[in-house]
């Protein structure tokens, strides 16, 4: 993956952004999650339970993001002639970058990781588990939270539903528009198939009255006739090729 982020600046620029998504998002749960650690009693609380532990699981990921994203950089640095659209003040702008989103990875695991808050949480956890209101409290809370949790997912799928009925009304229109099109096209090519029926029909009434002269004239042997007969021979493949090719 570091090569691939080192000869392609498209994917560096891909891992850079989800990197700083990651601490984005991480950094509003470090928030919220030292916000219930400072007025709530955490063992009660399925919120910072979840925050406990994905903080710690995010942010190791997020660490060792930043250790690919330093493999990276270094090669570059190490082969700058092969890297001529990443000049010196760029490199160095992503070198600290990645060394800050460190130092703030750093700091956040630190404290969450920290012998006093993790004393503090199974300090809680322990009175909450010899007090009796602490459980119930407790089991109350995770209910709610559940029943949030299924409330939430709920309005979730009804947006989906609601969204893909969206979906479907739209192409049905449309759907619906085309065919309209359709018709009036069918409609067209059948009057037209129909005026060309009625124009071979009145071309070949035409061609048999032609016939019927020929053929009386065919039992002439007049020099003059015959030529006649000629003209009109011509003038019938004429009408033909017109009719065919118009």
């Amino acid at each position: 993956q570091a090569c691939c982020c080192a000869m392609d600046p498209l994917a560096y620029a891909k891992a850079h952004g989800e990197v700083d998504a990651s601490l984005k998002r991480i950094v509003a749960g470090y928030q919220e999650w030292g916000n219930i650690l400072a007025s709530q009693t955490t063992a009660t609380s399925r919120k910072f339970q979840d925050l406990d532990a994905s903080l710690l699981a995010d942010l190791r990921l997020l660490q060792n993001d930043c250790n690919d994203l330093s493999k990276v950089l270094e090669a570059i640095a190490s082969k700058r002639s092969q890297h001529p659209e990443v000049d010196d003040k760029e490199l160095q702008a992503r070198r600290d970058f990645v060394v800050t989103v460190q130092k703030n990875a750093e700091e956040m695991l630190n404290r969450i990781s920290s012998t006093e808050v993790r004393a503090a949480i199974e300090n809680q956890r322990q009175q909450a588990a010899n007090d009796p209101g602490s459980r119930a409290r407790a089991a109350v809370n995770d209910n709610e939270a559940f029943l949030r949790n299924q409330q939430m997912r709920q309005q979730q799928l009804v947006r989906q539903q609601n969204d893909q009925l969206d979906q479907l009304s739209g192409v049905a229109q449309r759907l619906g528009y085309t065919a309209e099109v359709i018709n009036v096209e069918l409609e067209s090519q059948k009057q037209l198939v129909k005026d060309l029926h009625n124009e071979v029909d009145r071309e070949q009434d035409k061609m048999n009255h032609v016939l019927k002269r020929v053929n009386v004239l065919l039992q002439t042997n007049d020099n003059k006739q015959l030529c006649l007969i000629l003209i009109l021979t011509v003038a019938v493949i004429f009408m033909w090729f017109l009719i065919i090719y118009t």
